[in-house]
């Protein structure tokens, strides 16, 4: 996401154990550092791992401070990822699911503008399949399984001896 959540200036103090650290995160946030949720988190996530001795540089390279992803960025791996999966791109069109290529691009460019990936996704989608048709506009058609049928319950042989 672009931009940290309102709500995260409250959040940070209620997820650290030791309050002393909620200085060093504020700073990095208005020091406009760290920018996105993203990159809160993994500060989040850092101090919680370092709760005695938090050393600053090693604090910035886990949560991306500096790291730009430029949209050529995002574009590239966005196109490889949908290079990757043509075949049932055109085969299911609009209904193909692009969540697992969301998920790659962002585990590939970790601080990129979630955002800004998924806007690229769907453009270059759009690009590729052209405008939607009455076909992917029709909703699905699920189709049904067929219960099986149960097979009535086995006779069991009698061993009385009087029936033989």
């Amino acid at each position: 996401s672009s931009g940290i959540n309102a709500e995260w200036p409250l959040r940070p103090g209620t997820k650290l154990k030791k309050q002393e650290h909620l200085h060093t995160l504020l700073e990095l946030v208005l020091q406009h550092k760290v920018v996105s949720d993203t990159q809160l988190t993994a500060a989040l996530d850092y101090v919680k791992s370092h709760p005695v001795d938090v050393k600053m540089s090693d604090l910035e390279v886990s949560c991306g401070v500096g790291v730009v992803v430029t949209l050529p960025q995002i574009r590239q791996a966005v196109a490889a990822k949908i290079d990757n999966n043509m075949v049932q791109i055109k085969t299911q069109r609009y209904r193909y699911n692009s969540g697992p290529i969301m998920g790659t691009v962002r585990k590939e460019l970790k601080w990129a503008d979630g955002a800004m990936v998924k806007k690229e996704i769907e453009d270059q989608l759009a690009a590729i399949l052209g405008a939607k048709t009455p076909d992917d506009n029709k909703p699905i058609q699920k189709v049904k399984q067929k219960k099986p049928e149960k097979k009535p319950a086995k006779k069991e042989k009698s061993t009385d001896a009087t029936l033989r």
